[in-house]
């Protein structure tokens, strides 16, 4: 309908994070997202697969360039297999709902993700930042149904500081 696929670079800035609770997996994140292409991208509906946004703020709307703040609740699972000296995975998930891979393609924009300067989880460490995407394939509801969907992956690892460990495990 479109030809090609307009290739969409998606960035991410977090400002912080807040009421991380290692037990259900649940934190709330502050952050900017950056949408970036080189010519107009389609008319988009951004969903968060493992959370929900709270806030949205529009910051620019242009045809090649969007950018918004959000505040919102996410869940990723815990892995306490090393704990106390565990390094724990939080997780963004962002996906267009309304266009698949035939028209758009999500890239990361690893020039613009990164934390926000002074970025701190108060009890936490910061020990890696990672941004991929990866395509989501929905089960087919009818034949020649194929519902591809670019699925953007922002994981912020954090790790416990080593003196607070030490002191939980005596």
């Amino acid at each position: 309908k479109f030809g090609k696929p307009t290739i969409v670079k998606v960035g991410i800035l977090p400002s912080n994070v807040r009421e991380y609770d290692i037990q259900t997996g649940k934190f709330e994140c502050d952050f900017f997202l950056t949408l970036t292409s080189e010519r107009p991208m389609p008319p988009m509906d951004l969903i968060f697969t493992n959370g929900q946004a709270e806030t949205k703020e529009v910051m620019a709307d242009k045809p090649t360039f969007k950018m918004y703040r959000y505040v919102g609740t996410f869940s990723s699972p815990a892995d306490l297999h090393d704990y106390p000296f565990d390094t724990q995975e939080l997780v963004i998930e962002v996906e267009d709902d309304d266009n698949g891979t035939d028209q758009i393609e999500l890239v990361p924009d690893l020039e613009h993700t990164n934390l926000d300067v002074g970025f701190q989880v108060p009890g936490w460490e910061v020990a890696f930042t990672n941004a991929r995407v990866f395509v989501h394939n929905f089960p087919d509801r009818f034949d020649n149904d194929d519902l591809y969907y670019s699925r953007y992956r922002f994981t912020l690892g954090l790790k416990r500081f080593g003196t607070s460990a030490i002191f939980t495990v005596f």
